[in-house]
């Protein structure tokens, strides 16, 4: 399960099944891999994570450990 913590962090949580937090990544700012305001989560049946940053006007897409 991938969280978007946009209001506080900036960053994506991803937690085990069991609710274990696993690793997370993200940080503010413009560049890849940073956002100023994650607003919603969606993963593909790939496994890619697309993280919607609403005051960055983007989405960025991610390999399921962030990278």
């Amino acid at each position: 399960m991938y969280i978007a913590d946009g209001y506080g962090n900036a960053c994506v949580h991803k937690y085990s099944k069991e609710g274990k937090l696993l690793f997370s990544w993200g940080e503010p700012g413009r560049g890849p891999g940073q956002f100023i305001l994650l607003h919603g989560i969606g993963v593909d049946s790939a496994g890619r994570v697309y993280v919607c940053d609403r005051e960055n006007s983007r989405v960025q897409i991610f390999k399921p450990d962030g990278e």
